[in-house]
């Protein structure tokens, strides 16, 4: 059963000690949150506590934590975004000490708001990343184990290779029919009510024949 670090537990007073006791119990015996979550979770707190620790010259106590105001709590998440911790790490940092504050809330140790205003970095939206060349070829071997039909293995061949070759969404490449593939290997797209555009592809279209 994971349990509060006694060899490393900040400076706090005795009062905060027992209730970070009684909060480890119940992450533990209630909520039976694995020891990697409960590690992170006490990571988290310990960091919150040494920095409201220097940030307010005193040593954390419950009353304490009762009368921080949220331009406290937005001085912390700032110091873990200058520590260099990602977006996600800072929500999680933030998730955790919202779990203690609920846990002393509900047992009437502490009844402070202010951490229920504070917002979390939204998380950095990762822009996909296009396949290598190699990996595309390697796509395009494993296009056949599908079927042992040899024109759906051919289908799937040709589509994966427009898809690749031309940058077309997916839904534009099975829109296509074969008057869209024009003269001099010119291929013409329509999408929406916009006027149809056109553009030039010999190297996959090749394949694609």
């Amino acid at each position: 059963m994971p349990k509060i670090n006694q060899a490393i537990t900040p400076k706090i007073t005795d009062d905060f000690r027992l209730a970070l006791k009684d909060w480890a119990s119940w992450l533990t015996n209630e909520r039976r949150i694995s020891k990697n979550t409960f590690d992170s979770y006490q990571r988290d707190i310990y960091n919150f506590i040494n920095f409201i620790n220097e940030y307010k010259n005193e040593i954390p106590s419950l009353s304490m934590l009762d009368v921080l105001s949220p331009a406290d709590f937005r001085a912390w998440v700032s110091s873990r975004i200058t520590d260099g911790l990602s977006r996600s790490s800072v929500a999680r940092a933030v998730s955790s000490l919202r779990n203690l504050f609920r846990f002393l809330d509900l047992h009437g140790h502490v009844t402070n708001q202010s951490l229920a205003v504070i917002k979390t970095p939204s998380p950095s939206k990762l822009i996909p990343k296009p396949l290598t060349e190699i990996e595309a070829l390697e796509l395009l071997r494993y296009a056949t184990d599908f079927s042992s039909n040899p024109w759906v293995k051919a289908r799937d061949t040709a589509i994966l290779t427009l898809l690749y070759g031309s940058g077309l969404r997916i839904s534009e490449a099975l829109d296509l029919n074969q008057g869209d593939f024009i003269e001099n290997q010119v291929i013409k797209i329509e999408v929406g009510d916009a006027s149809p555009a056109a553009f030039s592809a010999p190297r996959f279209l090749t394949v694609v024949d």
